[in-house]
């Protein structure tokens, strides 16, 4: 699936270190053991086990940051997107401007039909950090969808005119990008007339 893909890309993108712990707090003796025990699983495949032992690694780690960011890959990969969610969230009510997992909050989101939350979250994202260029593009993506739930002409037109100005400022800022080439056919796909289709060309 592509989108699980760019939630395990986004991942890595929140931390190089992903299987590495940092050292167990001094209450949680036990607490590297069950992220080691729970790292190993993840590698051998077993994510069931793996997302146990993480899980528990990340309580008694009192929730930090490493230890998430490893139980959230172990449960993209088996595809428990909504564990994944219920994961991440008490971390991002505490860290709020944490725009890498907000940024992957929200994809997890999108792939799970909540569009509207989706489209929250991406803004918050892009009020903190507007240069995030695979969050303009998933916003793109967001009212692209959203354009389907909506029948009358003022809201068609917003979110068309929300998803080609995204997907120009993902363009913008990577014209290079791993989307650029959907983003500008969805452009053009869209553009009212020869001369729009002119400027998306030269992007």
């Amino acid at each position: 699936m592509k989108l699980r893909a760019a939630c395990l890309l986004w991942l890595s993108c929140v931390s190089c270190a992903a299987t590495q712990a940092r050292e167990p707090a001094a209450h949680a003796p036990h607490a590297r053991e069950l992220f080691d025990t729970g790292v190993a699983l993840a590698q051998s495949g077993d994510l069931t086990r793996a997302e146990q032992y993480l899980a528990s690694a990340h309580r008694d780690r009192r929730g930090d940051r490493a230890s998430l960011v490893a139980l959230l890959a172990v449960c993209i990969r088996a595809s428990r997107l909504r564990s994944a969610l219920a994961y991440a969230e008490p971390y991002l009510k505490e860290h709020p401007r944490d725009v890498r997992l907000l940024q992957l909050s929200a994809a997890l989101r999108f792939a799970l039909g909540e569009l509207g939350r989706a489209r929250e979250q991406l803004e918050r994202v892009l009020l903190v950090d507007p240069a995030r260029s695979e969050a303009h593009y998933l916003l793109a993506r967001v009212h692209a969808a959203l354009l389907g739930t909506v029948s009358s002409r003022p809201l068609v037109h917003e979110h068309r005119r929300k998803l080609r100005e995204h997907f120009a400022r993902y363009l913008t800022l990577s014209p290079d990008g791993a989307h650029a080439e959907e983003a500008r056919s969805e452009l053009l796909s869209s553009a009212a007339g020869p001369s729009a289709r002119r400027r998306v060309a030269v992007h």
